[in-house]
């Protein structure tokens, strides 16, 4: 998995045009594509149906007494109409056979939904993720995607589009499939819309002042899962929506939505997971890039590196930890982000590996003393340790790490929920919560070496080995 997530990528222009009878014979190659994957999928869907007939068949068999003999005949018999099928598969084109394939992978990957669409409207694309306004005049017409929002304790939900055309007005937001399709997203009841005239629109209530949107800008949409703030994007900026929350009276379940206004009107749409806006933005606590605090080091450690990140154990002493603090807190306004998290890298050891990394209140811990065996702190300890609150929560050889591995801790800052990561892969210690009085300390990042040669490097994001995405 790429230690990037979610990275931030420019989409790629798509200029198709919209296929009309009109068009050349060479525009409607698409459409007899898209007829040989549907007989593809038609063949995919057949196979699998004969073998779940001969699983089906052979347990009517055997319950009415049938012979082993006489179910081997019955199988042989499906058999062969199953290897029929396989050969005409195989007589598809590969690129096309592919494609099919891709599509069976990822079957939640969410497009617009054809039987959800106001009749203006068109969706057209090989995904179905253009929509066009084909009717004439003027009008709120709307569409919506076919899969809802997955609601989870934490991470995101967001998808973008690309003004292709807007003459008037165009809406992106998310709503409930009781919105009739002749409205405009946000100005009806358990909907939420930023406009195109820079107007945020939730629950039929509007926010103006925000930015006008148009034709080549990328806007997005979304909703922090863990503190049900709203999210609009515009070029991959977060917008102010620090007052916009996903509250009671909403119902569920809520759908990607789009409005058009205009004949002409023409959007194309992301669902992920490479976006203009770089969602790490949101989930993730930074207020300033962090680093490791010369001020608030032991003075048998070494700060190196221009960017202060890597710690080295320099002195002879190893009858303890020797600790070093990062220079900025953990962020506790969970409104503007719901999660903090960093890792460490172990560069080099010395006799031993012996370390361990957390977080801590630090005007209620000193540096010569195993700060993760304190009150007050969370640790990882690099025997496989996990501390909490002070508290030793058993020993897993699984979880041990050393020169070579990549570990991490994070906290849920709305669940109070903590997890552990090693090279890239979360620990199966989901239980583990702060403590309720965690909101009133100045908690920070912190590393103890053990021993001398000890080396790390701290890394505070935004990129990481793990992937926040998978939260």
């Amino acid at each position: 998995m790429s230690s990037n997530l979610l990275r931030s990528v420019e989409p790629m222009e798509m200029t198709d045009p919209i296929i009309t009878n009109e068009s050349p014979p060479m525009a409607r190659v698409g459409q007899y594509i898209r007829m040989q994957r549907k007989m593809t999928k038609f063949i995919i869907l057949t196979v699998v149906n004969i073998t779940v007939t001969v699983g089906l068949l052979g347990f009517i068999t055997i319950e009415n007494g049938r012979t082993n003999a006489d179910l081997e005949i019955l199988k042989n018999s499906v058999g062969k109409l199953e290897q029929h099928g396989k050969e005409l598969l195989k007589a598809v084109h590969p690129d096309i056979r592919k494609n099919i394939a891709e599509n069976f992978s990822n079957p939640k990957q969410n497009c617009w939904d054809v039987n959800a669409i106001h009749n203006d409207l068109e969706i057209f694309g090989s995904e179905s993720l253009k929509v066009h306004y084909k009717g004439d005049g003027s009008g709120h017409r709307s569409v919506f995607a076919k899969h809802p929002i997955l609601f989870t304790e934490s991470g995101i939900f967001y998808f973008e589009i690309k003004i292709k055309s807007c003459k008037s007005l165009c809406s992106i937001g998310f709503a409930t499939k009781a919105m009739p399709l002749d409205e405009n997203v946000g100005q009806n009841s358990d909907s939420c819309a930023y406009q195109s005239d820079g107007q945020f629109w939730v629950n039929g209530l509007n926010n103006i002042g925000m930015p006008n949107f148009s034709r080549g800008d990328f806007v997005g949409c979304g909703i922090n899962l863990a503190t049900r703030r709203i999210i609009f994007t515009k070029n991959g900026q977060p917008l102010n929506t620090s007052n916009l929350f996903l509250s009671p009276p909403f119902g569920f379940p809520l759908f990607p939505f789009v409005s058009l206004s205009d004949s002409g009107d023409l959007i194309e749409t992301n669902f992920g997971p490479q976006f203009k806006f770089d969602p790490a933005k949101v989930i993730l606590n930074f207020p300033r890039q962090n680093y490791c605090d010369a001020n608030v080091c032991d003075e048998n450690l070494q700060i190196i590196g221009n960017k202060s990140l890597n710690v080295h154990y320099k002195g002879t002493s190893s009858d303890n930890y020797h600790s070093v603090f990062a220079k900025y807190p953990i962020a506790l306004n969970k409104h503007l982000s719901d999660f903090f998290y960093y890792e460490i890298s172990v560069m080099k050891k010395g006799k031993s590996d012996r370390l361990m990394f957390g977080f801590a209140d630090k005007q209620q811990n000193k540096l010569e003393v195993s700060i993760g065996y304190e009150k007050g702190t969370y640790a990882y300890e690099s025997d496989g340790y996990i501390w909490i609150n002070g508290e030793g929560k058993g020993k897993n050889a699984e979880y041990s790490y050393g020169v070579g591995d990549t570990v991490g801790i994070g906290v849920n800052l709305a669940t109070r929920k903590i997890i552990f990561t090693k090279n890239g892969l979360r620990l199966d210690v989901s239980d583990f919560m702060v403590d309720p009085s965690f909101a009133d300390h100045s908690f920070y990042p912190f590393v103890s070496l053990h021993v001398f040669g000890n080396q790390i490097e701290a890394n505070f994001g935004p990129n990481f080995k793990f992937d926040l995405a998978t939260l």
